[in-house]
Formats: structure tokens, sequence, C-alpha cells
């Protein structure tokens, strides 16, 4: 049973070259029990973003669902988890590739930088999407070119305009979540672990999203850099 106000993280994964890729994203449920349809809906939606501009060997899987907290789940406070919840998940739907055909793509590292924009101030309340999966001829002397950036906006604004705080969706509502406040916990200590240094607070750990802003430069994301974490 999923109740409207629990939160959830939509995990989608896919492959570009020999590695793998993670998305994640927060959303909240806007009415209990969305149908198995308005889940894969909302992971095809989100695949569909990238797929504008992405080169064609970036190749999108699975989908999951993960709830975060509501229904169902309770907190272990000293511990820094959450028991409970449920987890829905699948294949994504075709098309499964981009639309780019040029050869020469970039380094798995270069990442196209959304940011999640909620209207409220702090860390806990800003998130951040790493596009990946383009090429050569997308930017210029590290800058996103604009044959690029302007679909890719499109695209944003249309996912945002159906899934943002009081957008068309009748089912979800994308958000930022702040693992901290939820768990009240930090990483200290070395090797680091966590501990737990203020009340966890998981009701007011999800901030809805208003709007996002575009990072016109190439960024990098050194986790994705080959041979890391090989």
């Amino acid at each position: 049973m999923v109740d409207a106000g629990d939160t959830f993280r939509l995990i989608i994964k896919g492959k570009f070259g020999l590695s793998l890729r993670v998305n994640d994203l927060a959303v909240q449920t806007l009415i209990a029990d969305p149908t198995p349809v308005q889940q894969l809906e909302l992971a095809n939606d989100f695949k569909a973003v990238w797929q504008t501009t992405q080169n064609t060997a970036a190749t999108w899987e699975t989908w999951e669902l993960r709830q975060l907290w509501g229904s169902g789940m309770t907190t272990v406070d000293p511990e820094c988890r959450r028991d409970g919840g449920v987890v829905f998940g699948g294949p994504l739907s075709a098309p499964l590739n981009g639309t780019n055909p040029i050869s020469e793509t970039l380094p798995p590292q270069a990442a196209v930088v959304v940011t999640i924009v909620t209207g409220a101030i702090g860390r806990r309340k800003r998130g951040r999407w790493y596009g990946w999966g383009y090429s050569e001829n997308d930017q210029n002397a590290g800058i996103w070119d604009s044959v690029m950036r302007t679909p890719l906006t499109t695209a944003l604004t249309t996912f945002f305009n159906k899934y943002k705080s009081g957008g068309t969706s009748p089912a979800y509502q994308l958000g930022v979540w702040s693992e901290r406040t939820a768990s009240g916990c930090i990483l200290s200590g070395t090797p680091p672990h966590l501990t737990n240094v203020d009340i966890p607070s998981p009701d007011t750990a999800f901030t809805p999203a208003l709007t996002f802003t575009l990072r016109t430069i190439v960024y990098n994301q050194r986790r994705r850099t080959v041979n890391v974490g090989a």
C-alpha cells in the first residue's frame, strides 16, 4: 500500500560504451497507489529528456522506484537507517538509444549538469542531475553548443511542467530529498562511517521542485572516469 505523500527515489540505469550509467531523482506521490502504467510513464519521461540529444551509443535499460519514506516505514535512529518500504521496477520501454549518430563520443566523465531549483536556500534544498552519453560535436571549447542546448532545454521544460510542484502529472511531483535531514546522520571518522548527530526528520526531507537551470559548461564527473572504481 502506497499513500499520497509517500516519497520515492527513481533509479534509472543504462550503458555508454562499456560503463554503467545511473541517474536518480526524488519524487512524491500525489495519489495512493500509482498504477504500474504511471510508474513506467515517469521513468520513460525522464529517459526521453536526454534521448533528444544523446549519442546513439547511449542505451537505457531499467528503472526502479524505491521508497524513501511514508506508509509502512520507521526510523532506526542509532543505525542511521529506515525499515520497511516497497520497491517497484522493470525494463524501460523502447526506444532505448539516443538519437545523435555522430561517432566521436566525449569521455565518459563529461557531463551535462542540470540544477534542480526548489525556491529554498541551502545544500539540502538543491539537487543535480548529470546527463551522459554526448558527442564531440555537442560542445565547443568546453561549452555545450546551443544546437544541443536548445532541444534539451525544451525537453527539460516539458518534463518539469509535468512533474514540478503544481505540474500536470496526477500521480507524482518532483523534488529534492535530503538524506542528511531524513537520517540526522553525517559521515565521520577514518574510515568514514555514519554518526547520528540530529533527530531524524524524514517528514521534512523532501522539498518540491519548481524549475531547473541547465549549466552551459562541460563538467567532469570524476567517478565516471575510465577505470575509476575498477
